[in-house]
């Protein structure tokens, strides 16, 4: 599925199969398929994909009419047309009246290419292997003058040169570069211009000025991507994303090699995912470890204070990811020259409507989005409230269908409610009308997240917290009361176990009942109440010289570990299963594609054997002569396909972290009743990042390389589980946990506070001692401006006229003084006068004292 088998080799193998060393490459492989293409990234920037009409192929039908041709085109070429370059021939030949869809498509065509021909930049055209699309090819080139145009235009950062100065190194001993705002006075003092930088000017050039979403919307376009660089993409394939290295730990470095690639926004994506596996590998053994030691039988009556050690643990070891993690961050923002980029690299969205601000219907509008979230978690809320009401009321009737499903159903029910949340909330942000893109992502997945990670928690924590509150059962007298509740039979190690089901409560005492005491009360009408949470199974345990007690395990924590265990492996199963099914569509598409273009009539034969690793054709099938399936065509088939954007199989930022951070928040705040969550976790995350690193490589194709100053809003995320999570363990370990669940309930809220204040004050001390901005990244900082400061600034010279200074006097004494009054050792010249000429020369007039 993910490479033939003629990939199985080294990663220096791998990297010679691309290419030959004069560099010169015309046919090569790529993982996903089985026969060589033809290379053709030389020289090529960014590609964008038109369709043909469908006399060609394509899909574009000319005979349409096009209602309001002026209107379409302004919602693409969105500044006013006095902000463009020289006059649009375009808005001269459009109008008011309809016009056909084939004359309306050629004249924004050309009005895009004699846009992109004004700006300088070099231009290609080439038709697709089948004729239903044409390539547009642009670049410009990293040495040409036009990108140092572009980039002192819009105040690009670029690093300085090691000839100038001797960089500071970093508590790592790496080296740290200065950045400066890119001139041409100083272009000779900066390093070059990479590829990305390159790719970047340009989209951000273009972005400015053509609306291109509105062109794919618009069917002009079928999509746009910055071109794969074969030799690159190579290398990445076997250093980074092959999947013999599925179960390594990934290395830290990767980041370094992904952000040349793929830009900062992507390469601190992969840094965290690297790190948080790193850290799950500590998680796994301390899990492991405390899972053996409650199983020792001798060690079993020590278990409960283990388990209370172990949630202490596990609440520094969430403060220490979140910490460290972000002194990292710090100093790769640092290093790739990232400071302030989200406020100096943005740029106002096409869709912003500047009418809405600070009016009663933009108002309108972010209330509705934001209330809309109160709702649906409300909704979900109610929803899963109903189904543990309803199964309490099927299994006091005797039905137990519910009690055997309701796990699963609910974890279903949470998968399918996150599914139809993630369709709604693009809609809510785009009504809040934010002006950038940077904001757009941050409040979609601040959106997201915030009702994903509610629905991903709030089942777990009914069933800990709320459910023992509010699905009592009561009755005149307890005997009547656990009748009720057990009356499919009493639980395990009691002493009516095996009494049998619908026992009549004349035939109960108060001490066959003994083990309901910690679970029973009296309320206000003076019945006898058995908690939500009653015993499931039990035992009569001594420790020591004591008499003995119950200890019950209740159905809310057997529930819990089965629900929990359902759902955890539910959302391993899917993020693996969402993360293969691009692969299988695109590479299904773009078999499918090929086989067309060699005269193969069993398109699906070809792709099934292409699934297991075979070439698409037969021997007896026969192939045409014609062009070669090219690189960029792979490319544009896998961009249509699964792109890298949101709500698309391909992936996306927002989703993609989204995936992690539910995984995220149930070790955080519930492994400690699950430990096992965190061995499956372990293994699952290493194989995911390699099947996400493949499927960024390999499927998606190189999404536009964007900056980032980190991973932006997802850190406040993170910390605020990271908080939740403190609250979650101590609650647990408080309500749930042996021994302190089974003390009075004055006596438990007290322990509460006391623990969670008393871990949230340790956790402050910690971050005080490792604070985000480590004392390297503030010392190189200050040495990075100082040079960058001297690079940039210019000698000031002095002014050419001055005033005139010879009645100004800033002697020790005035010149009308008597000198009796100067000191007996004061010198001639301190008693003199001291001032400035007109022409800027000194004057200096000694007094001599009297004889």
């Amino acid at each position: 599925l993910f490479f033939s088998p003629r990939h199985a080799m080294g990663g220096e193998q791998y990297v010679a199969m691309c290419g030959s060393s004069e560099g010169t490459v015309d046919m090569g492989k790529v993982p996903l398929l089985t026969e060589e293409i033809e290379i053709d990234d030389k020289g090529v920037t960014l590609v964008f994909a038109f369709p043909r009409s469908r006399d060609e192929g394509g899909t574009v039908d000319t005979e349409k009419q096009r209602d309001d041709p002026l209107g379409d085109a302004k919602k693409i070429f969105f500044r006013p047309g006095d902000w463009y370059p020289s006059k649009f021939a375009l808005m001269e030949q459009l109008g008011d009246e309809p016009i056909g869809e084939g004359r309306y498509q050629d004249l924004v065509r050309a009005e895009f290419l004699n846009l992109l021909q004004q700006c300088g930049m070099r231009a290609v055209s080439s038709e697709s292997i089948d004729g239903d699309e044409v390539f547009l090819k642009v670049a410009l080139g990293v040495d040409n003058p036009r990108v140092a145009d572009v980039a002192e235009h819009y105040m690009y950062g670029m690093p300085i040169g090691e000839d100038e100065y001797t960089p500071k190194r970093n508590d790592y001993d790496t080296p740290v570069p200065a950045y400066a705002t890119y001139t041409k006075a100083v272009a000779d003092k900066l390093e070059g211009f990479r590829q990305v930088d390159e790719i970047r000017l340009i989209t951000k050039f273009i972005l400015h000025r053509v609306n291109l979403e509105e062109m794919k919307a618009q069917g002009i376009m079928s999509t746009y991507f910055p071109a794969i660089q074969y030799k690159e993409f190579c290398a990445l394939n076997a250093n980074w994303a092959h999947l013999r290295k599925a179960l390594w730990l990934p290395n830290p470095q990767d980041g370094h090699l992904v952000r040349e690639y793929f830009g900062e926004q992507i390469a601190f994506f992969f840094y965290w995912f690297a790190s948080y596996n790193k850290y799950m590998v500590a998680l796994a053994v301390a899990s492991f470890a405390a899972a053996l030691y409650r199983n020792e039988p001798h060690l079993r009556k020590n278990s409960s204070w283990i388990t209370d050690l172990y949630a202490v643990c596990l609440v520094g070891w969430i403060a220490a990811f979140n910490e460290l993690f972000k002194r990292k961050a710090n100093r790769l923002k640092q290093m790739w020259g990232m400071k302030d980029w989200d406020s100096q690299q943005s740029m106002s969205l096409p869709t912003y409507r500047e009418d809405l601000d600070g009016t009663t219907k933009g108002t309108i509008f972010k209330t509705a989005a934001t209330s809309a979230v109160v709702c649906y978690v409300a909704c979900f809320a109610g929803i899963i409230m109903y189904i543990d009401a309803l199964n309490k009321s099927m299994r006091e009737s005797g039905d137990m269908r519910l009690a055997v499903w309701a796990p699963y159903l609910v974890s279903l029910l949470m998968k399918v409610s996150s599914f139809i949340w993630g369709k709604v909330a693009p809609k809510l942000v785009f009504w809040q009308n934010h002006r950038t893109e940077a904001r757009f992502n941050d409040a979609l997945a601040w959106t997201v997240a915030s009702v994903k990670l509610f629905v991903a928690l709030f089942p777990f924590l009914e069933l800990a917290f709320i459910q023992g509150w509010v699905n009592k059962t009561c009755a005149h007298n307890l005997a009547d009361a656990a009748a009720s509740v057990y009356n499919l039979g009493f639980p395990k190690g009691t002493p009516l176990a095996g009494a049998g089901p619908n026992m009549s409560p004349n035939n109960i005492t108060m001490a066959d009942l003994s083990f309901l005491e910690k679970y029973s009360h009296i309320n206000r009408f003076n019945h006898s109440c058995i908690s939500g949470c009653f015993p499931a199974s039990c035992s009569f345990e001594h420790h020591g010289n004591d008499e003995g007690r119950w200890e019950c395990t209740t159905i809310c924590w057997f529930d819990l570990k089965v629900q929990l265990g359902a759902y955890y492996v539910l959302q391993v199963l899917s993020s693996l299963v969402f993360l293969l099914i691009p692969i299988v569509m695109t590479k299904a598409a773009v078999v499918s594609e090929m086989a067309d273009a060699m005269g193969i009539s069993n398109r699906c034969g070809a792709v099934v054997r292409s699934l297991f690793g075979m070439r698409i054709s037969r021997g007896s099938e026969s192939e045409s002569s014609g062009a070669a399936y090219s690189l960029l065509q792979y490319q544009a088939k896998c961009s249509t396909t699964s792109p890298y954007e949101y709500g698309s199989y391909g992936g996306s930022f927002v989703e993609d972290f989204l995936d992690l951070a539910i995984g995220y928040t149930l070790q955080a705040c519930f492994n400690q009743v699950l430990p096992s969550m965190a061995i499956i976790g372990v293994f699952a995350h290493m194989f995911m990042y390699r099947i996400m690193a493949y499927r960024m490589l390999n499927v998606t194709c190189r999404p536009f390389p964007n900056g980032a100053e980190g991973i932006g809003i997802w850190q406040d995320i993170l910390d605020t589980i990271a908080t939740l999570a403190v609250t979650c363990n101590v609650a647990i370990a408080t309500f749930l946990q042996e021994p302190i669940k089974d003390w009075t309930l004055e006596r438990k809220l007290l322990f509460f506070i006391l623990a969670e204040k008393g871990l949230f004050t340790i956790r402050g001390f910690l971050g005080a001692m490792l604070p985000d901005e480590p004392d390297d990244v503030i010392r190189i900082e200050d040495y990075n401006a100082q040079v960058a400061a001297e690079l940039t600034s210019h000698p000031l010279p002095w002014a050419p006229t001055v005033h005139d200074y010879s009645s100004v006097d800033i002697g020790l004494y005035s010149m009308g003084s008597d000198s009796d009054s100067a000191p007996d050792d004061a010198s001639p010249r301190s008693a003199g006068r001291c001032s400035v000429g007109q022409n800027g020369s000194r004057v200096i007039e000694l007094r001599t004292p009297a004889p």
